[in-house]
Order: C-alpha cells, then sequence, then structure tokens
C-alpha cells in the first residue's frame, strides 16, 4: 500500500500489533504474539529499528491513521514473509493472528464515513498557466517559463496542491508576462516588420566560406555540420508573433534541418528534404528589441553521436573466426559427382573456391544485421560483386563441359543452391547507403522574418483576433472584457467584482489615458488576480457547510485541468451555465470528448511521464555520454513520444488497461526503429506501427519501451533493484521500503569485475535486513535484464532474467514477467493506476478516507474489463471528484468504529 515501507517490517507489524485494543480473545493472542516472536527484538533491552514495543501500546490506537499498516501487515500475513528469521509461527498461528489483523483492519464502518478530501486553494502550474494563456488569449508566449519549477508533491505529480505557491517575486514575473501578451494582441496584424535576408549577404562564422551557386539559378550558403552558421541582427518593433521562413533544400534524398536560433536559444527546426527548392516555416513568439538570428545545422554535443560518427552494435570478439568457420558451410557450389572428368573437376573446384571466397563477405553482412553500420555493408557488397566476377568466364567453361547453356547451367545451380542463394539476395538488400540521413548539408537561399502575425490555428487565430479588436477599439472592449473575466475567473463574475475591474478601466480613461493604456491595464489586473493565477473558483462557496457539492462550473474547471490542463472552452461553459454538466451522462460525453482532443496531449505526456518517471528523460536524466554517445536528444524525444502516443491511443479508444503491458502495437520513427531494430518507423515522424509476434514479445507494452528502461538504469549500465522497485512502486503500488542507512551501493563497474551483476547484487545484499527487501525487489529487475542500459535489446550467454519471487513465482525474461503482472497481478496494477488517476485529477495525495471512493471505481471498472477511458470517467464520478471538504481531517464519531 502507498505511504507504507518495509524497511523493516517487523517493527511495522508489531507496531500495528499494539494498536489493538484489550478485548478478550483478540488481546491474549496478540499478546502471545508479541512475547514470543517480537519483544526480544523490540523491547527494553533492544531496539531494532529505534522501536520498543513495550511502551507502543497506546501509541498506534486510531483506526483510520494505521489502517494502511494494517492492510499492509495483512498481506505479509498471507505470503508468509515475516518474521524474516527463528522463531518463525506455526500455520494454525499465522491464521489466527491474520483473523486479528483482519479485524482490526476493517474496524471503520464506511457507511458512516463520507469524506470527499480537501484540496488546498490550487495555484496554476507552469504548464496550466502557460496553456491557459495560450487558450484565454489565442497567443501564446510560453509564459510559465516566468515562474518557478514545480516540484513533486507528496502525490507523485508536480500538480499536487500543496506544493504549490507563488514567492512575492513571482506576482512581478507574473504581471511582466501579462504586459507581454497584451502588447503582443495589441500589435497583431500590424505588418511592422517584413524583413528577407539574403543568404550571401549575411554574416558566415567561417569566412573562408564561398558563396554557391545553386542549381535553380538562385545563390547562397551551403551550411554543413560544424561551425559554419549564418547570422544576422534584426530589430523586433514589438511583442508578438513572427513566422520565420527560409528557402532552401537538402543535399540529400533524406530529410534536413535547419536549426532556427534566437540569441542562442533554439527556436524551431525547419525540415527540407530533396534538392528540390522549397519554403519552410514557423511561429515563434518575439520581445521588442534587438535580437541575433543564426542558422546553422550544427548539433548540441549529444546529438552529434550517431551523425559525425555513427555507433553501431560491435561485432563479437570472434567475428574473424565466425566468418571463416560458416563461410564454407553457407557458400553456394557445384554438388559432388557433376564433373567426373579431371580438366572439368578441376574447374568445379576453383568454382566452389571463389564462391567460398565471395560467401567471407556476406557472412561479414550478417553478422552486422540490417540495421548494422551501412559503411561497412557498402564495403562488404563491393568485396562480394569484385569476387563474383571471377565466375563469369569460369561459367561458361563449366556449362560447355556439362553439355548445356550458360542458362541452363544458372537454373540447375539455382535448384541446387535456394537457400543459399535467397540469404544472398537478402544480404542483398541490406542499406549500403545511411537509411537515416544525418543534416550535412541545408542549401539556404533567403530568410524572411514577418509580423507581428495571427496564429495559424484557426480557434486560436479567432481568440486573438477577438481580443485585438477589443484592446484596439473601444467599440468591441465591452462585451469583449465581461467575456473575458467569466474565462479567466473559470466562473461567473459577482457584479461588485466586474465593476471593480471595470473601475480600472474608467479610471485610466478618466485620467487621460487612451483606450489602449486602460485597457491593457484592465486586462493585466485580471491577470494577475488570484482569482487566475489561483483555481479559487473550486473551493466551497460557503465554508458553514462542511461538504460542498462542486457546481457546474466547478466541475467544468477541474475536469478541463483534469484532461487539458487549462481552463474550460465553450462547450464546456455553455453546459456549466445551463447546470447540465453535473448529470452523470453528460460528464461521462465530456470526458470522451477531451480525451479525444488535441488539448489533451498535455494529459498523455504528463501523467504516464510522471507516474511512471521518464518526464524528465533527455534533460536531467541522461545516460553517460561516453558510454553511450549513441543516445541523443532526438532519441529521448522519441522514446517520450512513443509513451505519450502509446497512451493517447489505450485511452482513446477505450482499450483495456492490460494493453498498457501487453499491447501488440507501438508507435515509432526512424530514428526509434534503428535503435530497436524493428522496422516500420521509417520518417521522421511517429507512425503506428503493428509488432510482429516475435518484436511484441520483447517490445509489447511498456515494459519493452526505452523511455522506462532508460529511466530506470544508472547512467553507466543497468539497475536491477532500480528497475524492480519500479516494477513494485509505479505499476503494482507496492513499497519496497527504504534501505539501511548504511547499506552502500554497487559501483558503476558493477558485473565487470570478474563476477556477474546478479552475483555482485547477491553479495551486496547477504545481510538479512537487506536481504528482506531485496528478495522482492531484485527478482522483478532481473526480468527486464534482457535490456541495456538505453533500452536495446542484449545478446550473448551472460544475459540472466530470470527470477523467482518469495512466493516461489517463476519467470524468465520480459514476456513471462509481463504474463506474470497482466494476470495474477492485473487487480493490483488497476488499483495502483485508478490510485494515481484520482490522485492526479485530484491535485492531492490520497488519505485512508478515499478508499470507499476507491473500491467503488474498481468495482464499475472491473466487470467491464478495466477499460482505461472508463476508468477515466469513474473518476471523475467519484465523490470525491465532485464534492469537496473545507478541512482534509477527518473526525470519526465512536458509532463509525466499530468494536472488536
Amino acid at each position: 500500500m502507498d505511504g507504507v515501507s518495509y524497511a523493516c517490517f517487523p517493527v511495522f507489524f508489531f507496531l500495528a500489533l499494539t494498536t489493538v485494543e484489550s478485548a478478550g480473545g483478540e488481546e491474549a493472542i496478540l499478546s502471545r504474539f508479541l512475547r514470543q516472536y517480537c519483544v526480544s527484538c523490540h523491547g527494553a533491552d533492544e531496539e531494532k529499528g529505534d522501536i520498543r514495543l513495550d511502551d507502543a501500546w497506546t501509541d498506534f490506537a486510531d483506526p483510520v491513521e494505521h489502517r494502511e499498516t494494517w492492510l499492509a501487515i495483512l498481506e505479509q500475513l498471507e505470503t508468509r514473509e515475516m518474521p524474516p528469521d527463528d522463531p518463525i509461527p506455526s500455520e494454525r498461528e499465522y491464521e489466527e493472528i491474520a483473523k486479528v489483523v483482519e479485524a482490526r483492519a476493517n474496524r471503520i464502518d464506511w457507511t458512516k464515513v463520507r469524506h470527499p478530501g480537501h484540496v488546498t486553494l490550487p495555484r496554476l502550474t507552469r504548464v496550466e498557466y502557460s496553456n491557459t494563456m495560450r487558450d484565454l488569449l489565442g497567443i501564446d508566449p510560453d509564459a510559465g517559463r516566468f515562474l518557478s519549477p514545480d516540484g513533486e508533491g507528496k502525490s507523485g505529480f508536480t500538480n499536487d496542491r500543496d506544493n504549490l505557491f507563488l514567492a512575492p517575486s513571482e506576482w512581478e514575473k507574473a504581471f511582466a508576462a501579462a504586459e507581454r501578451v497584451i502588447d503582443a494582441l495589441q500589435s497583431l496584424g500590424r505588418e511592422r516588420l517584413a524583413l528577407r535576408l539574403e543568404a550571401e549577404e549575411m554574416f558566415m562564422t567561417e569566412s573562408r566560406s564561398q558563396v554557391s551557386d545553386f542549381p535553380d539559378g538562385s545563390r547562397g550558403y551551403q551550411l554543413t555540420i560544424g561551425q559554419k552558421t549564418l547570422y544576422e541582427s534584426i530589430e523586433i518593433p514589438a511583442a508578438g508573433l513572427y513566422r520565420v521562413r527560409i528557402r532552401g533544400a537538402s543535399s540529400t534524398s533524406g530529410e534536413t534541418a535547419a536549426l532556427v536560433r534566437i540569441d542562442n536559444q533554439l527556436v524551431t527546426r525547419l525540415p527540407f528534404a530533396g534538392r528540390t527548392f522549397a519554403v519552410a516555416g514557423d511561429e515563434i513568439f518575439l520581445l521588442p528589441g534587438s535580437h541575433q538570428l543564426a542558422v546553422n545545422t550544427r548539433l548540441p554535443p549529444r546529438e552529434r553521436g550517431d551523425r559525425a560518427n555513427p555507433v553501431f552494435r560491435p561485432l563479437p570478439k570472434n567475428a574473424s573466426d565466425l566468418v571463416g568457420e560458416r563461410a564454407p558451410k553457407n557458400a553456394p557450389r557445384i554438388p559432388a559427382g557433376w564433373a567426373e572428368e579431371a580438366e572439368l573437376a578441376r574447374l568445379v573446384a576453383r568454382w566452389n573456391a571463389i564462391e567460398s571466397s565471395v560467401q567471407r563477405p556476406y557472412e561479414w553482412i550478417r553478422l552486422h544485421g540490417r540495421e548494422g553500420d551501412w559503411r561497412e555493408i557498402r564495403r562488404f557488397k563491393g568485396y562480394a560483386d569484385e569476387r563474383r566476377a571471377l565466375l563469369d568466364d569460369l561459367g561458361d567453361e563449366i556449362a560447355a563441359g556439362l553439355g548445356m547453356s550458360r542458362a541452363a547451367f544458372d537454373r540447375r545451380y539455382r535448384e541446387w543452391n535456394e537457400k543459399a542463394l535467397a540469404e544472398r539476395a537478402e544480404f542483398d538488400s541490406y542499406p549500403s547507403e545511411d537509411p537515416d540521413p544525418r543534416p550535412g548539408v541545408v542549401w539556404v537561399d533567403w530568410i524572411e522574418v514577418t509580423g507581428p502575425v495571427k496564429p495559424e490555428d484557426e480557434t486560436r487565430r479567432r481568440t486573438a483576433t477577438e481580443a485585438s479588436a477589443a484592446l484596439t477599439g473601444e467599440a468591441a472592449w465591452s462585451a469583449w472584457y465581461a467575456d473575458f473575466l467569466e474565462r479567466a475567473f473559470r466562473a461567473p463574475v459577482e457584479t461588485s467584482v466586474s465593476d471593480r475591474y471595470r473601475g480600472i478601466y474608467r479610471d485610466a480613461r478618466d485620467e487621460g489615458a487612451s483606450h489602449e493604456v486602460a485597457a491593457k491595464r484592465a486586462v493585466a489586473a485580471a491577470l494577475v488576480s488570484p482569482r487566475f493565477l489561483y483555481r479559487a473558483g473550486e473551493l466551497p462557496a460557503d465554508a458553514r457547510d462542511e461538504v460542498a457539492v462542486l457546481d457546474d462550473w466547478q466541475l467544468a474547471a477541474r475536469l478541463s485541468y483534469f484532461l487539458w490542463k487549462s481552463l474550460p472552452d465553450e462547450e464546456l461553459r455553455e453546459a456549466a451555465r445551463k447546470g447540465t454538466l453535473s448529470d452523470p451522462g453528460a460528464l461521462r460525453r465530456q470526458v470522451v470528448r477531451l480525451l479525444g482532443d488535441d488539448k489533451a496531449n498535455a494529459f498523455y505526456e504528463a501523467f504516464p511521464g510522471q507516474w511512471l518517471g521518464y518526464e524528465a528523460l533527455g534533460s536531467s536524466v541522461n545516460p553517460d555520454a561516453s558510454r553511450f554517445p549513441e543516445f541523443t536528444s532526438a532519441l529521448a524525444t522519441a522514446m517520450k513520444e512513443e509513451t505519450r502516443l502509446f497512451f493517447q491511443d489505450v485511452f482513446r479508444k477505450d482499450r483495456p488497461i492490460s494493453s498498457l503491458l501487453t499491447s501488440g502495437e507501438t508507435y515509432l520513427n526512424r530514428t526509434l526503429s534503428r535503435h530497436y531494430g524493428i522496422d516500420g518507423g521509417g520518417g521522421s515522424e511517429m507512425t503506428r506501427v503493428v509488432l510482429t509476434p516475435e518484436q511484441r514479445e520483447k517490445r509489447g507494452g511498456i515494459l519493452g519501451m526505452g523511455s522506462v528502461l532508460t529511466a530506470t538504469s544508472t547512467p553507466v549500465r543497468t539497475s536491477p533493484v532500480l528497475r524492480g522497485v519500479w516494477v513494485m512502486e509505479k505499476l503494482l503500488g507496492d513499497e519496497p521500503g527504504e534501505p539501511p542507512a548504511d547499506a552502500g551501493e554497487l559501483p558503476g563497474n558493477a558485473g565487470k569485475r570478474g563476477k556477474s551483476l546478479r552475483e555482485e547484487l547477491a553479495i551486496h545484499r547477504d545481510r538479512a535486513d537487506c536481504a528482506f527487501c531485496h528478495d522482492k525487489i531484485d527478482p522483478l529487475g532481473f526480468g527486464l535484464e534482457e535490456f541495456d542500459a538505453i533500452g536495446r535489446l542484449r545478446e550473448g550467454d551472460e544475459v540472466d532474467a530470470t527470477g523467482t519471487l518469495p512466493d516461489g513465482t517463476e519467470f524468465e525474461g520480459v514476456a513471462e514477467l509481463r504474463d506474470y503482472l497482466a494476470g495474477e497481478r492485473l487487480d493490483d496494477f488497476a488499483e495502483n493506476l485508478a490510485r494515481r488517476l484520482l490522485a492526479f485529477a485530484l491535485g492531492r495525495e490520497l488519505q485512508v478516507y478515499d478508499e470507499p471512493a476507491l473500491e467503488a471505481i474498481l468495482a464499475k471498472t472491473r466487470a467491464a474489463d478495466y477499460r482505461a477511458r472508463g476508468l477515466v470517467e469513474e473518476v471523475v464520478l467519484s465523490y470525491p471528484f465532485t464534492h469537496q471538504h473545507v478541512s482534509p481531517e477527518l473526525e470519526l464519531s465512536d458509532s463509525a468504529v466499530t468494536k472488536p
């Protein structure tokens, strides 16, 4: 159970035993158990875990506060995992004490306890703030970057409301952000800048570079990997969206990206494919003033590893020996008995010897594999062609000696060697040119910067246009501002409040300010109001009511920030206005709509990324670059996109949550498919791929995804401990426990010091207090040892992916581990997912009083095969989601506590 540590489980077990009230037989059973199995280690003479059980009898009596402990104890008793050392209770004693513990855990009458929990006044997170500004005003300045980072709260998510606050300095930042957006809206559509920079007239970092005459008659520079950078200073007249366009082409048939930087910050990548010139562009938000615009193909160091110097899977150390052994065996040949005459036999022997020589480069190609080093494959194909040419004339001589035409001989030869020649044809199909052309050369003709411009997205364009009209023209102001306040505050605005904000505008006009200045003040005031920066509308309107039912407006806000991380749109507002949103059927329909909208990408990105722990991959979490140079930022992005799109597919299509573990489909692009060694993701965009049965065995579901496999490794190697803890905590909701303070850790070169990683772990945990937890953790982690530290499949005899759990469950490899989790542990997985979803939806840590709601959610979805979208629907319809309590504390009346 969440929040319970098993680092020294007997401590918790016996602490909990001491909470049971003196009640005849139960007291006797508990007392006897304590004396026989506990006090010797947790008494006055010895205090293992710093616990004295002889003083703990009255300290753990609260049935609510210690309910999670009791439930955890019950689980350990049922698995017979405690006590860990002699003396061990008999089977009868286990059964007897389990009944006592179960009765103690269920001493709360939930029919008399209804507490929806209390959510602290919730400040918008950085992502919520940026998204809200974007959807409110139509322009996206990434305003959230002005706020402090959001740390992970007790719920495990960054939207934990108890962990969010605004420092005084951030109010000033929020005000500055508001002013920038308003300036951008007021300058919207005014074509103040229309700048075209001819490439040959711009500055070039490498002064010796020559201007090129391109095939279409234009002139410019060829940018290659390295230091070649075109740059120029540009003057931006006003804050706003600016469209940057480049006319260019690629020197290769594949896609090449021109990297655009403003003041040394990468702002966009503009792709070009092939030698035909085209125009590529993007919108970026710029502040007024002088900026340096730079364009190049130079990539950050982490991205250069597989571009300037590609790294492929190394060949076996005995590769040369393998080639020598296999070439004669696998080469096609003329069979014995077809050349009795001496001269003809000599020709046939020579033919077979040459074919063996031709086969050698093919054996090297076999070792490299289809996804191997294309440069080496090209080299060996050349060797094979050169040697095969020696057979041309020799074949004519042999055919004549056999009394047949060359065509007839060739047909007969193919019949003799059908398998061997088919293999060669397969090897000939391996890429001998870079299948993932690296951005080597971008031809640049000119660069344009125009703006401020309106957003290209239709909805945002309409929103920004309406806001701009109101902020620059009095005629549209009054009606727009009334609607703006309702949208900004996510609720109808009382007349007194509306008058106060409208008064800011009137006062400014009375002072002689222009409409634009007065409007800017009024809008900025709303954007720094607590009613905007905090989701104040979700608090009970009347604090005299201990429990408040959220009204339709509050539900609309809670729902949209759950699934969109942004404010309610017009459809949600209209439903709230009519009072129909709180209808269960209406709520279900809205869940389906919101999950299917592109804005739900915020949910599909944040929830799995934070739940499964890979969100920081590629930023603050990276493998060691010297050991894994092939791990690039592009690969990290592709890994995270795979998981996001996978979750999106499961939830939008309402698939069973078991498919998160077992699905035979995923999303790949060229970068990730090469990394996995799977055909299907051939372009730069992520593509849905149906895995073959063999591929699904290793890659099916989240267990085979590079995002989680890399995030659960150390920077230098795999870690069965980290991966085992991840399976326990993230997938099953089990608490692995805290390691002893002096437990230490394995060094980075563990597994390479004469012992296997498994052997070193066995030595490391050769202590009773360590082994107790590691016996549960390590087997789960070893089930994922088929993958290396960046999620590639490992091969060789040294891979031992077997695991045996304390209850005797055995599995080998990711396929059997997946079957175990999706089979025997599916209910645990479902409960944990539901728990995580509810905590994410509420923005708070779950408490013991949430158990009835959680059980109701599970009961309703269990019968429907735990459908993913259905699970979200039940979370939204749950009691804690639709209600709010004025206090986070639960006070039980005597009638709610049953007697033993």
